[in-house]
């Protein structure tokens, strides 16, 4: 939903497409101040343009950017029509860090969240299925970090005692 994708541009992302640089098409009708206002008038007057900022920068600082990606456990899909898919993450594979990239043949901007039997599409489908095995190994793999973690704990806390 449209106020999911607001929270991650308030907090995390600030991701906000204006027109205030005097070179569009459009105007300078929709500034980055209409779009801190709409943080501030959604979530609450404290998601300023320096809580906006401060955000940003705790992502950058803690992921890396898009020539530095930190990450783990992350896909980065597109369609390969899709206009944005340069902001797209294409060449982040590190499967040491279980981190791919996936273009989807045929695809547009956001195919890979429609429905089920939506649109008849066998590279939607290929990528179904890839992200259906990713999303399995991330939570086995996680379940014994987990496990492990558990058990190193409970040993140390044993001894504790």
């Amino acid at each position: 939903s449209y106020r999911s994708w607001l929270w991650l541009s308030c907090t995390e992302l600030g991701f906000f497409i204006t027109t205030d640089n005097g070179k569009s098409i459009f105007g300078s009708s929709v500034s980055l101040d209409y779009f801190i206002d709409k943080c501030m008038d959604v979530f609450d007057v404290q998601y300023d343009a320096e809580r906006v900022r401060d955000g940003v920068r705790n992502t950058l600082r803690t992921f890396g950017g898009y020539d530095n990606y930190r990450g783990s456990n992350t896909i980065f899909a597109t369609g390969s029509y899709d206009p944005w898919k340069s902001a797209c993450c294409l060449n982040c594979t590190d499967i040491t860090r279980n981190v791919y990239s996936f273009i989807i043949e045929g695809g547009s901007h956001c195919i890979d969240t429609c429905p089920v039997n939506f649109i008849n599409l066998p590279a939607l489908d290929d990528y179904r299925i890839f992200l259906d095995e990713k999303i399995e190994m991330f939570i086995a793999e996680s379940s014994t970090t987990n496990d492990s973690y558990n058990s190193k704990n409970n040993n140390s806390n044993n001894n504790n005692n």
